[in-house]
């Protein structure tokens, strides 16, 4: 006698179910991690389809404190930031303006209700102060006889990976005989060579 009526009311929730489901926001852009030179503006992609009035959330560096709510943004914390985008089609993007090192970290875009996408990692680029240094042998040499140069770059974030090319074209140098440098924040290269330059 109870079967019929189970079998009804699991009929009437699917349609129910479904209605939910279509109504409920979801994502339409997810941001991505980026990376972007300190002193240059960035922005962050996010976007929901159905959003009917429920605020976004942006959350950031350092652990994940609030950066905005709705358009929104905590100007006394995130004087450089904004909310851009057109509201009306769910697009809630974070743009940075003058990225500093301490810009650097993870990103979460959400709404209430809405599994959270993955965070987007923002990686900052520090240029080195000045341009590598060349060091090495002065003597003068007999053609044939290779001698030992050091490309030398300090500072810069993260740490440059420096190449030699002879000309416009590039040295392939064995990973063993690579030298990743001998102080914090100091790349070094050496390798035997009859001439050329380094970048």
């Amino acid at each position: 006698m109870w079967a019929p009526l189970v079998f009804v009311v699991a009929l009437t929730l699917l349609p129910m179910q479904k209605a939910f489901a279509s109504q409920t926001p979801s994502y339409q852009t997810r941001p991505k991690s980026t990376a972007v030179r300190m002193g240059e503006t960035v922005t962050l992609y996010c976007s929901f389809h159905r959003l009917r009035n429920k605020p976004v959330m942006w959350l950031g560096p350092p652990n994940f404190q609030v950066i905005a709510s709705g358009r929104d943004v905590d100007v006394n914390k995130y004087s450089r930031h904004a909310i851009v985008g057109d509201a009306r089609r769910g697009e809630f993007n974070l743009k940075i303006h003058d990225v500093r090192p301490g810009d650097e970290g993870d990103y979460r875009c959400t709404v209430f209700s809405v599994p959270p996408a993955q965070d987007a990692r923002i990686t900052v680029i520090v240029p080195p102060p000045s341009p590598p240094t060349i060091t090495g042998e002065t003597m003068e040499l007999r053609a044939g006889k290779g001698l030992v140069l050091t490309c030398r770059s300090v500072g810069g974030r993260p740490l440059p990976r420096l190449s030699w090319y002879n000309g416009t074209q590039k040295f392939v140098i064995p990973a063993a005989d690579e030298d990743e440098g001998n102080a914090p924040g100091e790349g070094i290269e050496s390798y035997e060579y009859l001439s050329g330059h380094c970048e």
